[in-house]
């Protein structure tokens, strides 16, 4: 029977030189020496090989093009990446002109409560001349909510009250962020609130609120701020 050995400084130092041997960088390929120093010339092939990678040209930002105010945007928009080369490649091969709204593209700021945002403001479809119709729910009123003790913020819709054409979602809440892509799903979708006023939400739950506020629907003949999000 063989005697268990115990591991020895020795054994120790010829582990950590295994270990630096072994280390790569993810990119360059240049091998990380320790301090006292490393092999010099793999340490020039390494630098000339980084230089050549900065010196290639790269092609032009796809989105260069967008107004200042939609820089915001930009990072989700690379996230939406494959929605925007569904429309991009056709126009690119099949001269089609398939366009891309921006209008439909979430944006959300991890604040407690959460704000979270889609599409346009009562004020903004107003000021486009459209009549519009907004529904809110407070969420004071939303037994979850109630209960988890976070009931500051609100739901809001607002559609197009010729064509109930569901224009944006605006919602200041714990988890708001998460509860905005229900109204995302239906701006993609149908477009309108039908769907989410025909569903059943579990009890209790936040989704609660967002179904109470589609159907809480008004007419707004007057420019609506209360309870508006900043604009952008």
């Amino acid at each position: 029977m063989s005697r268990l050995r115990l591991p020895t400084q020795e054994d120790h130092h010829a582990g950590e030189a295994k270990q630096r041997d072994r280390k790569r960088t993810s990119r360059g390929g240049r091998r990380l020496f320790d301090l006292a120093g490393g092999d010099g010339a793999a340490d020039e092939r390494a630098r000339r090989l980084r230089d050549r990678r900065r010196a290639r040209p790269r092609p032009a930002h796809p989105l260069r093009h967008l107004h200042r105010r939609d820089r915001g945007r930009e990072q989700v928009l690379r996230e939406e990446g494959l929605e925007i080369l569904t429309g991009t490649a056709p126009n690119a091969l099949a001269g089609e002109h398939r366009r891309y709204s921006l209008t439909r593209v979430p944006g959300a700021i991890f604040t407690d409560p959460e704000i979270a945002s889609v599409g346009l403001t009562a004020e903004e479809a107003q000021a486009q001349g459209r009549k519009v119709k907004v529904g809110k729910q407070e969420m004071t009123k939303v037994g979850r909510a109630r209960a988890m003790g976070e009931t500051e913020g609100f739901v809001k819709f607002v559609v197009d009250a010729d064509s109930d054409e569901l224009l944006g979602m605006h919602v200041l809440a714990y988890h708001g962020a998460d509860l905005l892509a229900q109204g995302v799903i239906a701006m993609n979708g149908t477009g309108t609130l039908a769907p989410l006023l025909d569903c059943v939400c579990i009890h209790p739950t936040l989704s609660e609120g967002v179904k109470a506020a589609a159907g809480n629907l008004q007419a707004a003949e007057i420019p609506d701020t209360a309870g508006d999000l900043p604009v952008r």
